[in-house]
């Protein structure tokens, strides 16, 4: 059994749920724009305003815990994709160092290193 992890799908994940928590700011402001009414534009919604106002005020109210959940989620991913791209790099470099060294002849001139396709 193995365990392995892609940083690349982590930041993949991470950017749709940066685009839900747009998306959810959007519902906010949508919210904002369509559901106010000055007092005098209510007529007899006047009777009903109160209760239609907590339930926006409701759905602001978990809208913005929304936005907060997705956005320290996507943080988190993108700390996670960091924390397993720096592991990745270290493991390698000691499982690297336990390898004997290779001359590699004429393949370098006096004093560079060896070229690699890794590493610049």
């Amino acid at each position: 059994m193995s365990f392995s992890v892609e940083p690349g799908a982590l930041e993949r994940a991470a950017s749709r749920i940066s685009d839900a928590s747009t998306d959810a700011r959007a519902a906010k402001a949508y919210i904002a724009r369509h559901t106010d009414m000055p007092w005098y534009g209510q007529g007899l919604l006047n009777e009903a305003w109160p209760a239609h106002q907590r339930l926006v005020d409701e759905m602001n109210k978990r809208l913005g815990h929304l936005v907060e959940l997705l956005e320290q989620s996507r943080d988190a991913l993108h700390r996670t994709a960091t924390h397993y791209r720096h592991t990745d790099a270290r493991s390698a470099g000691r499982l690297d160092a336990t390898y004997p060294s290779v001359d590699r002849g004429e393949d370098t001139m006096a004093g560079e290193k060896p070229p690699t396709r890794y590493f610049p």
